[in-house]
């Protein structure tokens, strides 16, 4: 949202070719996109000279200059000015250098044959709005009074609360809203250029999954999200009231609403505020055995259960997290995170734990196995170690792969360095080793087991490819 004139972010030009710069300035509708450039520098050495006299909010520069770079003068200026923004200008054939720029915490880069102005107010939107949350979070004031609230939301804060009036300072704000999600998913939906603008009509903190809203005005409506309000008065107790406001928020969450809720000061009833170790501990067996419609049931059952006993909406996202981190933590596999923001509603936010939880158990089982650099032959390799136990033909897997049966034959030999057949056979023979060794199953058991039901064909095929007979592997 582009701020009034005389508050908009300064930008400083750093580019060593006089032409470029003078286009990029002149060539850019910047007041348009709420910036105003207030300097040029051919180089990096001058643009730090620039800098320790007059910090700009955004540095726009080239990653190749003379004496000092763009990266060095971003490496340098991380260090000295952590608020200044930077957007990297740079070339087709340079983009481990563009890379290199995002890690040292560029905000984006722009391919000069690409720059247009649509293009520079794409990264100029990405920018304003890194610096009006920065803004926003800067607000210490939002911040005293979120430690209240978000105190007020621990399982025995009523307990061991006292009664807390609202802070003097803070008695200037007569609203008060909680919104379900955090800053960075509700911002583009909120009114926020009193705060680009530096007005301190509105403040904010974000934690635990909600955002704190305190504002000297009525609230415009906030359609798409969860929100609770309430009008604050000097002495009320602030701790008393953000429980109300959560309960009421949660309460919106479990049953799937959006939109706002006055709040009218009704009291509700106590709430459980930890989950049933029974069922945690049903996901994390059902995980560990690669289990997916197990496990599935099983989050379902975890999340009714939430809903039933009306849940404490942040805790119930918090425990999600940490059940996905431990989920991780068993595979090894990097959980896919902030997606939670986005879920308007405790049955949302259960399909999303669900989706999210599958894709470490599929990651998993991938990870397990021996793939190749072909994506039709994949799926074939991931059916035939999901499916080994069953009866697998070359039929079926020409039809999963979409080719001829032969060219499947010959892809996988090139591929893998053995045939279809002697893969499935590993596969099985590998599977009775465990058993054998870990179980008390049979033979017969064991030959069922890895997909090999006719006990004598198991018993030859395993002495082939062991050296031993399935008792004498077994004993040892």
């Amino acid at each position: 949202m582009p701020m009034e004139e005389n508050c908009m972010w300064t930008v400083l030009l750093v580019e060593d070719e006089t032409f470029v710069r003078r286009s990029i300035r002149s060539g850019i509708p910047w007041e348009d996109n709420g910036f105003t450039v207030i300097g040029e520098c051919s180089n990096g050495e001058e643009a730090l000279e620039f800098m320790s006299k007059e910090t700009p909010d955004l540095v726009v520069s080239d990653i190749r200059m003379p004496i000092v770079d763009g990266i060095e003068l971003l490496r340098v200026s991380r260090q000295k000015y952590p608020r200044t923004r930077f957007v990297m200008l740079t070339v087709m054939n340079d983009f481990e250098h563009a890379q290199q720029a995002l890690e040292l915490g560029a905000s984006g880069y722009v391919l000069k044959l690409y720059l247009t102005p649509d293009k520079m107010a794409e990264a100029l939107l990405k920018v304003s709005q890194e610096l009006e949350r920065e803004l926003l979070h800067s607000a210490t004031l939002a911040e005293r009074l979120g430690a209240l609230l978000f105190e007020s939301m621990e399982p025995d804060a009523e307990n061991r609360a006292k009664p807390s009036p609202l802070p003097a300072e803070l008695r200037e704000y007569f609203y008060m809203r909680v919104i379900l999600h955090e800053w960075d998913a509700v911002s583009s939906t909120i009114q926020a250029g009193e705060l680009a603008s530096g007005n301190r009509n509105l403040l904010a903190c974000s934690r635990k999954g909600m955002t704190l809203l305190l504002s000297r005005k009525p609230f415009s409506d906030t359609p798409h999200y969860p929100h609770v309000s309430a009008k604050l008065s000097p002495s009320q107790d602030i701790r008393s009231l953000s429980r109300q406001l959560c309960r009421r928020l949660d309460e919106l969450w479990h049953n799937g609403k959006n939109g706002g809720y006055l709040l009218n000061g009704q009291q509700t009833g106590e709430r459980a505020t930890s989950l049933p170790w029974a069922l945690e501990k049903a996901v994390l067996h059902a995980f560990e055995q690669k289990q997916t419609l197990e496990m599935t049931e099983s989050l379902k059952l975890l999340w009714a259960w939430m809903a039933q006993e009306c849940f404490p909406a942040a805790l119930a996202r918090q425990n999600a997290l940490n059940l996905l981190q431990r989920l991780s933590s068993l595979s090894g596999q990097a959980p896919t995170e902030g997606e939670f923001e986005a879920a308007l509603s405790h049955e949302a936010a259960g399909h999303t734990l669900v989706r999210l939880c599958v894709d470490l158990l599929e990651r998993w089982r991938l990870a397990a196995y021996e793939l190749s650099d072909h994506p039709d032959l994949n799926r074939v390799i991931f059916h035939i170690n999901e499916h080994f136990q069953e009866d697998i033909n070359l039929v079926m897997l020409s039809s999963i792969a979409m080719m001829d049966d032969k060219y499947l034959s010959v892809l996988f030999k090139k591929k893998m360095g053995r045939t279809l057949t002697q893969y499935v056979i590993d596969l099985r023979i590998k599977h009775a080793c465990r058993l054998l060794r870990e179980t008390d199953a049979t033979v017969s058991e064991v030959a069922v087991s890895s997909g090999m039901p006719n006990e004598n064909y198991f018993s030859r095929l395993f002495k082939r490819e062991t050296g031993f007979t399935p008792s004498a592997y077994r004993q040892r």
